[in-house]
Parts: structure tokens; C-alpha cells; sequence
């Protein structure tokens, strides 16, 4: 499946006020997906207008048969939604450019994120990993120290027992 037959839906828009109003929703989503998913030039009569991630060329009359509401609904969702700071609307006389604002945060994969969450995981990996290198280092070093008290340990019995063996010898 390519990138253009989907869009992300964000679970925070059962809280937003665009959720409390059903044609409103109905409005935005369509917006959604009117807008384009990468830069791209748009033949619009005989202008070309150069379209970037998140825009699309809007008619009110299009738009109202697309949407199956009259010119003057479609017109009053637009502006609600431009009110609410969802979309931008510059506007000539022939048609309107609609910019969903923040459609990179909300619609593209960020690979910043992605990067983000990889070197989260390269790091835990990589502490986890001179973690264990500590505990065998560690681990080493006691045991060389062992070793070494284990040395000097046998060391000091030996002369002991070189000493006993000494004095019985003396004693005979």
C-alpha cells in the first residue's frame, strides 16, 4: 500500500471540540484527506499552483458536492476550523489554498522520532552491555584479588609450617 491511502488518526480527537460536532468532524476528516502527502505542482484552470505537504485547492461548490452539505455549511465548517486553528485558508478569487496546520507532526512518519527512538535503544543497549562488562570486570578483579589473598594466604602457612617443622626439628 502506498502513502497515499491513508492518514493518521490521532486518538486525542475524541477529546477535541472538532469531535463534538458530527458534520464538523465530517468536514475536518475530509480535509484531512484532500490534503496533499508530499510537494507537488496543481493545474487549476490554466495556473499551475505549487502545492506543499498538507495543502489542497478548495472550492466552495466542489467541495459542498463532495461533502453532500450546502455552499453555505460547507463555508461555516471551514471557517469554524480556521477559527480553531486548524487550518490556514489564503484565498484568491477563483479558489482558496487550505493548509492543514501541523500536518508534518500529524501525518508524516517523522524520522527524527524514528532516530529518536533507535538511539534510545542503541544507548540502553550499549549501557546494558558495559554493564555487564563492569560485572565480568569486577567479577575478574576479585577474583585476582582472591587468587592474590589465596597466594599470600598459602605463602604465610608455608613459612608456618617451614617454622613448626623448624622447631620440631630443633626439639629432636
Amino acid at each position: 500500500m502506498n502513502n497515499r491511502n491513508w492518514l493518521k488518526l490521532n486518538r486525542s480527537i475524541l477529546s477535541s471540540d472538532v469531535f463534538d460536532n458530527p458534520k464538523l468532524l465530517k468536514v475536518w476528516i475530509w480535509c484531512l484527506c484532500k490534503a496533499s502527502h508530499k510537494e507537488r505542482d496543481q493545474l487549476v484552470g490554466r495556473q499551475v499552483e505549487h502545492l506543499k505537504e498538507g495543502q489542497f485547492i478548495f472550492g466552495r461548490k466542489a467541495a459542498s458536492a463532495e461533502l453532500n452539505m450546502p455552499e453555505s455549511s460547507v463555508y461555516n465548517y471551514f471557517t469554524q476550523l480556521k477559527q480553531m486553528g486548524n487550518i490556514n485558508i489564503k484565498t484568491n478569487n477563483k479558489y482558496s489554498v487550505v493548509t492543514v496546520r501541523n500536518w508534518r507532526f500529524y501525518q508524516c512518519e517523522d524520522k527524527k522520532r524514528k532516530q529518536q527512538n533507535e538511539q534510545q535503544m542503541n544507548n540502553k543497549r550499549t549501557t546494558n552491555e558495559q554493564q555487564m562488562n563492569t560485572n565480568k570486570k569486577v567479577k575478574n578483579v576479585k577474583k585476582v584479588k582472591n587468587d592474590s589473598y589465596s597466594l599470600k594466604r598459602r605463602e604465610q602457612i608455608r613459612k608456618k609450617s617451614e617454622e613448626v617443622l623448624k622447631e620440631m626439628n630443633e626439639w629432636k
